[in-house]
């Protein structure tokens, strides 16, 4: 079973963009990915301005191999 934290951010209007990080830790904060959420926001790092936080969460995925 594979974690992965998905990030989702507020941009222009109503829209959303989410960034996915694979392999989260599961013992990860509300506090502690705010934190991480608003520094990202503050490094101003893409090519469109990041305008809030819209939420996060922690995504598991379990992979089943048929053949």
């Amino acid at each position: 079973m594979a974690n992965s934290l998905r990030m989702s951010f507020l941009i222009d209007g109503d829209k959303k963009v989410i960034l996915s990080l694979p392999y989260a830790n599961t013992t990860l904060s509300a506090l502690q990915v705010s934190a991480a959420m608003q520094a990202i926001i503050t490094a101003d790092i893409f090519t469109f301005p990041l305008l809030g936080i819209s939420g996060a969460e922690i995504v598991e995925t379990t992979k089943t191999d048929l053949i």
